[in-house]
Parts: structure tokens; sequence; C-alpha cells
């Protein structure tokens, strides 16, 4: 048995997965290898984020997100469903934000379907997201880094409302 389905199967027995999964949108092999993609977050302790943003990718595969203007978070938590993963998220932060908005947003359920095989270290070859389909991140830039910004803008969201209050 290969060693990450051994993990999967331990991590089931708890709903959650042994190690952080990173996966991206997946892209058109023409895409321009810095475009607006989104990262889904899986992290070990059962913590979920969606983050929207500017990424890289380098020749070599390594996606770097850029923080700057246009960044867009949902944050939750995540479990094993019997096919794949069920979220529960909350929108946290978008850079775009409509009148009325208020942050964090309703609680929203998806579940996300897996498919393939997994790879080493990874859920599953594919999962089947609300917008697209995620494949695994093979090397992510500061992951540190960027779950500190999510955190960030999961601290902030309480206290952002457009229009703002009077």
């Amino acid at each position: 048995m290969r060693t990450a389905q051994a993990l999967l199967l331990l991590a089931a027995a708890h709903l959650m997965w042994a190690a952080d999964a990173n996966y991206i949108c997946k892209s058109k092999p023409t895409a321009p290898r810095s475009a607006v993609r989104t990262l889904a977050m899986f992290r070990a302790d059962g913590q979920f984020a969606e983050v929207g943003a500017m990424m890289r990718t380098s020749r070599s595969g390594q996606v770097t997100v850029d923080p700057g203007p246009g960044v867009t978070i949902r944050f939750g938590t995540w479990q094993r469903s019997d096919n794949g993963v069920r979220t529960k998220w909350r929108l946290i932060y978008e850079a775009l934000p409509k009148v009325g908005d208020v942050f964090p947003g309703p609680e929203q359920q998806q579940d996300w379907p897996f498919a393939g095989p997994a790879p080493s270290g990874a859920l599953a070859e594919r999962i089947t997201g609300p917008h697209c389909e995620f494949v695994p991140v093979k090397s992510l830039a500061h992951p540190d880094e960027v779950w500190k910004m999510v955190q960030f803008y999961v601290k902030q969201s309480d206290k952002v409302h457009y229009p703002p209050p009077k």
C-alpha cells in the first residue's frame, strides 16, 4: 500500500488529513504564468481557506501568492466525507465588495468530491471545487506567510462593512 493511501486511511478515522495539503485551480496549458488563481488550503488541524489572488507559477512549478490588491479570502473548516471533503466557510474578505456586503458573510457548506488516486502527500489527484477543478500544488512558496495573510483577514473581518457604518 502506498504511503499516502495509508496516511489517508489513518486520517479518515479522525476525519482529518495527516498533513497540510494545498491545491490550486487547474489552468489551461496556455495560461500565463502570472494570473489570478484560486488556492485551496486544507490544514491538518481541520482549518480551510480558499485564497483568490494574483499568483505566479515558476518554470519548476513553484507557486507564489501575491498578497496585493485583488485578494478574496474564504475561511472555515473541512472534514473528510464519503468521496471527498466537506467544507464549511464564510467569505471573510473581498477586494471589490458589493454595497451592503458585511464580513464575515453567512456560513456556506460545500462538498468537494475527489477524482483519481492520491499522489504522495496529497488528498487526491484532483478535487472538484465549487467553481473549478483543483490539482495539488507542486510547491507553494512561503506557505506559512500565506496562512498568516489568511489569519490577518480573519481577524479583521468583523470590522469590515460596505458601506462603512455611520
